[in-house]
């Protein structure tokens, strides 16, 4: 074809040039990261590098210095989530007239290890140094935690390192080249931080069981296991302590979480008027506890789902400002920002945020200020404890005083109800008996016969003395008997009958039971009547005199005639019903004696024991 045939020498001519084209950009590729001028400074924090991934994971240095093409990088490094193998190429020139040292430092420390080769500018290998976590410091290229490389380079002397890195969950790095004074003098402002951060870490955990010792509450244990659990991630972040499993240092995270959703129930307990909080809680308690499962089934899955979990807490945080109590509130905002600080790194990670210190360690920043917060909350909770113990002891003691006031009128109901009673009680009784003198009374006109008129008299007084008694406990209302009023009242009726006898009285003013008084008025009344009926016959100034007081052990009851007395033999062997009525009286007190003497008059002392009533 004659078209064809003018047509072929230009499209090879068009082939040739996309190969040159091609060759030429791949060698531009190749050779874009410029060399990183050595001058005087300190520190480089920008400067250009290139990588190259590794899929097969199997690659040897010989054959990434023959056959790799780099890709230009700069310094600050995000491969994403991938558990592979990366080769990053430096090329440093010392610009100057003297012997430059420098430090080729890497800002992370969880990966698989790191692994340092030295070239000279012709590609000729010069010596290799590794960084692995599964060597010590002082084994390490750098004695440090964090992976670190010296160069040394001649006047004028270009060098080329290799860093080969296996990632662990993908590589968020990011390279600085050091003069060695000033590399250790920043690792040491680093290396003091996490000094201050674990300080603040041990005193928070002493505190929580300190005070779990001194009240006894689960919440201090559940909040000391969440710090402690918590920090096997920061101790993996912070370079101090290499796990050969990443997943244990990420598998840290949900299980603090769990024992800090046990921390936030006992915390809000009965304070969040919230009905559904407990139902949250135990919610994210699930997610946390399925979170484990999922980092052992998914890794980036896992990382995407705990993300979300835990910034989902402000919905939590929100929810107590909103209906917890305000001295609680501390705890949102405590929370809210450990999730803002927490949020960091991943920001950083997506290259929304620059990588710089408070970016890389907003875990810990965020943790720092979280603990100081969180042990403010916990020892103001010591006093609102306390606060609370106060309100409820006063509310004990208010509902006692209540109750007891409920139950003292109760009482006062009660017993102004017993006394009406009472008195309505005594009050019958002695109409009753009245009704009995008044029959009696009745009886007694029919009477002819002398000594039988005499026995009638002494069982009317017998029963006048009992239905005295019910009087006065009808007047009084009050279930025992003053002693000094009733023998006033008793004695009356005799000193009136018997004006030409003198009847003196020294009685005690105190009360006394119903069953003494009237014991005491029956014995009285046969001691009266006998003195009357044989005593004074032959008696110019007859005299009778009752004596009752209370001396430090008994009762002492006295009574004495001036009469003539009479022959106790004869006494003692009569059958009188007055002798054996004042006997079997005696009988009833409580460890009752009686003297009797009869030779100038009659001389009767009867002592007792009996409870005192005051009422």
């Amino acid at each position: 074809m004659p078209i064809l045939k003018h047509i072929k020498p230009f499209i090879n001519s068009m082939l040739y040039l996309s190969k040159t084209t091609l060759l030429f950009l791949l060698l531009l590729l190749h050779t874009a990261a410029s060399a990183v001028e050595i001058g005087d400074e300190a520190v480089i924090n920008n400067f250009d590098l290139a990588y190259f991934y590794d899929e097969s994971n199997a690659m040897h240095i010989d054959d990434v210095v023959r056959q790799a093409v780099f890709t230009p990088l700069n310094n600050t490094i995000n491969t994403g989530p991938r558990f592979d193998t990366f080769w990053f190429k430096v090329t440093l020139s010392n610009t100057t007239d003297r012997i430059q040292s420098r430090i080729l430092a890497c800002s992370e420390t969880y990966t698989s290890g790191y692994d340092f080769y030295e070239y000279n500018s012709d590609n000729q290998f010069l010596k290799s140094f590794s960084s692995r976590n599964d060597l010590n410091a002082d084994e390490r290229a750098i004695e440090d935690p964090y992976p670190a490389y010296k160069v040394i380079l001649v006047a004028h002397e270009t060098k080329v390192v290799y860093l080969k890195v296996r990632s662990g969950f993908g590589i968020l790095n990011r390279m600085t080249i050091h003069k060695p004074t000033h590399y250790f003098r920043t690792n040491t402002y680093q290396n003091y931080f996490f000094i201050f951060y674990f300080g603040i870490l041990f005193s928070s955990i002493s505190f929580s069981l300190l005070l779990y010792i001194y009240n006894r509450e689960p919440i201090y244990i559940y909040y000391s296991i969440y710090l402690a659990v918590y920090n096997v991630w920061v101790l993996l972040q912070s370079g101090f302590v290499e796990f050969p499993v990443f997943q244990i240092g990420f598998a840290a995270v949900p299980i603090a979480f769990t024992f800090f959703m046990s921390f936030t129930r006992e915390l809000r307990r009965n304070e969040i008027k919230f009905p559904l909080f407990n139902t949250v809680l135990n919610t994210y308690t699930f997610l946390f506890i399925l979170g484990l499962i999922i980092l052992i089934i998914d890794f980036h899955l896992y990382i995407l789902y705990s993300t979300l979990v835990i910034f989902s807490l402000f919905f939590l945080g929100v929810t107590i400002i909103r209906y917890g109590a305000k001295h609680l509130h501390l705890y949102s905002y405590a929370l809210m920002i450990f999730l803002v600080s927490l949020s960091l790194p991943p920001l950083m990670y997506h290259e929304i945020l620059p990588y710089n210190f408070v970016t890389r360690n907003g875990n810990a920043l965020g943790s720092t200020i979280e603990m100081i917060l969180f042990s403010i909350l916990l020892a103001n909770r010591i006093k609102v404890l306390k606060q609370e113990k106060v309100h409820i002891n006063e509310e004990i003691v208010t509902l006692k005083t209540r109750q007891n006031e409920l139950l003292q009128t109760k009482v006062e109901e009660q017993t102004k109800e017993l006394k009406l009673l009472f008195q309505e009680l005594h009050h019958r009784v002695k109409n009753n008996f009245q009704f009995i003198l008044t029959f009696l009374w009745v009886q007694k006109k029919s009477i002819r016969d002398k000594e039988a008129l005499e026995a009638f008299d002494v069982t009317t007084k017998r029963i006048n003395a009992i239905s005295l008694l019910h009087e006065l406990l009808y007047k009084e209302g009050n279930p025992h008997v003053n002693m000094k009023k009733y023998m006033e009242e008793f004695l009356y009726p005799f000193k009136e009958e018997n004006p030409d006898i003198v009847i003196e009285n020294h009685i005690t003013d105190i009360n006394l039971s119903f069953d003494t008084v009237v014991t005491f008025g029956l014995i009285l009344n046969e001691l009266i009547t006998n003195s009357l009926k044989y005593a004074f016959d032959s008696i110019s100034d007859p005299r009778i005199n009752i004596d009752f007081h209370l001396n430090e052990k008994a009762y002492i009851f006295t009574y004495k005639d001036n009469g003539v007395g009479f022959d106790q033999n004869i006494l003692l062997s009569s059958t009188g019903l007055g002798y054996e009525l004042i006997k079997e009286f005696v009988h009833k007190l409580d460890s009752a004696t009686m003297e009797l003497n009869t030779n100038n008059g009659v001389d009767l002392s009867i002592t007792f024991t009996c409870e005192k009533h005051n009422d």
